[in-house]
């Protein structure tokens, strides 16, 4: 599962995906649920892994896993993440009323 980035698109991430049978499954944009996924390997990137220098992948294993086990008992929360219409507005530099697809008619 992947976002929308052009890398995903090159043509030796392509080769690679068709000589290995994988199928990439792109999410929307905006896709929060996934940022909120990156987000957390991206603290676990600079807080863990980084620091890591260990001899075999079993030890870098249990490294990670306390490292998990420690951020849940002491730091983990949920992600407040909202992309709402007016950001859309904002970001398209649109004035006018967005209507969403599936939703009720504001203006009548």
């Amino acid at each position: 599962v992947l976002d929308n980035l052009k890398t995903h698109l090159h043509k030796n991430v392509q080769e690679l995906r068709l000589n290995n049978d994988i199928e990439f499954v792109f999410l929307p944009f905006h896709g929060s649920w996934l940022n909120q996924v990156e987000i957390w390997f991206s603290i676990l990137n600079r807080k863990c892994v980084r620091r890591m220098d260990v001899k075999d992948i079993e030890t870098g294993q249990e490294e990670t896993l306390k490292f998990v086990n420690t951020w849940n008992i002491n730091w983990s929360h949920p992600f407040k993440w909202e992309y709402t219409i007016d950001d859309l507005k904002r970001l398209l530099k649109i004035d006018e009323q967005i209507a969403l697809p599936n939703s009720p008619d504001i203006t009548a």
